[in-house]
């Protein structure tokens, strides 16, 4: 009975987080289906999503931590994880005081983005750990010179798609920090995809099964995460407003799968 409640909550949270991602797009595809709505509501309704999905994920992510023993690689994965998610919260409520206090758009750059900066690392670190904590588990990662082989294709393949993408950002007249960080940001999320590209590999050979599913919302969370800060930079620097609703929703499915896959683990450690 257990299972089938804990296998329940985890459905409930995907569906949560797919409707209200699918409900940013569609305002993005058919803003006039909305027009009664005013662009406030959405910008309250994002914030207050994000809030909970960072201050969900980074609680249940603590909790899956205290789950292994201490000084194992994955208990130190879960812990980095959840410091991580805690400072996309504290840099989403640093934001709300404008979205939700005054229901006015947020200034960029801000204080926000000292937490979000300090978060990326403490991700990367994450992630690595994860990848140790597959070899430490005995999964098969493969030979040194796969290794190096994966590792210069993922950053051939970042670098070929980084640049025609980040490009049209770097060449704008935006303020210097601005500038700065729409190009950090993305360049941050390029570092993410080097160990998820290892996580993903290790993940795809385990054939279905409860702990797939874990690394499966992981992995969708660092790249729906990767995909929001690009088109993130291209609405904040290119003034594509259209694009608005786009970065909520993939930020929304970013957090939201963070959430699952440490509730998902936390489930599992339940069993």
């Amino acid at each position: 009975m257990t299972a089938i409640s804990n296998r329940r909550g985890e459905v409930a949270c995907v569906a949560a987080v797919g409707f209200m991602a699918l409900l940013f797009l569609a305002q993005a595809a058919l803003p006039g289906l909305f027009a009664g709505m005013g662009r406030g509501t959405f910008m309250v309704v994002g914030c207050l999503t994000k809030l909970v999905l960072e201050g969900l994920g980074a609680l249940l992510a603590h909790r899956a931590a205290g789950g292994f023993d201490p000084g194992t690689h994955v208990r130190r994965a879960w812990r980095l994880l959840s410091l991580g998610l805690l400072g996309f919260f504290l840099a989403q409520l640093a934001l709300s005081r404008y979205q939700i206090a005054r229901g006015v758009q947020s200034p960029f750059p801000s204080l926000a983005d000292v937490f979000f900066v300090a978060a990326y690392p403490l991700l990367i670190a994450a992630l690595v750990s994860f990848v140790k904590a597959y070899q430490e588990a005995g999964f098969p990662m493969g030979s040194a010179s796969e290794r190096w082989t994966l590792m210069g294709l993922v950053l051939a393949l970042c670098l070929g798609l980084g640049y025609p993408m980040l490009a049209p950002v770097a060449g704008t007249a935006a303020p210097p920090l601005e500038k700065l960080l729409n190009l950090a940001y993305p360049l941050l999320d390029l570092a993410l995809l080097v160990p998820t590209a290892f996580l993903l590999r290790v993940t795809l050979r385990l054939q279905g099964g409860n702990v797939q599913r874990v690394w499966v919302a992981l992995l969708v969370g660092v790249l729906a995460l990767a995909g929001g800060d690009i088109a993130f930079a291209y609405f904040s620097t290119l003034d594509m407003a259209r694009l608005e609703p786009v970065v909520d929703a993939l930020f929304i499915a970013s957090y939201g799968s963070f959430a699952w896959g440490s509730l998902a683990q936390r489930n599992l450690l339940s069993r």
